[in-house]
């Protein structure tokens, strides 16, 4: 889906020091998402993200 021409998706969120972020950041790079991410190690990362669409 992403990888059609003309297709982005951009994701903006922090991600804490731990497994959970550098899995996000791998699976990220994979799909070619145009990712952004503030790193912090005081809160682990999230495990939920919202998927918007121009549907929405």
């Amino acid at each position: 889906m992403i990888q059609e021409p003309h297709k982005v998706a951009t994701f903006f969120g922090c991600i804490g020091k731990d497994k959970f972020g550098k899995i996000l950041k791998e699976k990220a790079k994979e799909a070619h998402v145009d990712a952004h991410y503030y790193e912090q190690s005081e809160e682990p990362t999230g495990t939920c993200a919202a998927c918007i669409t121009g549907d929405n």
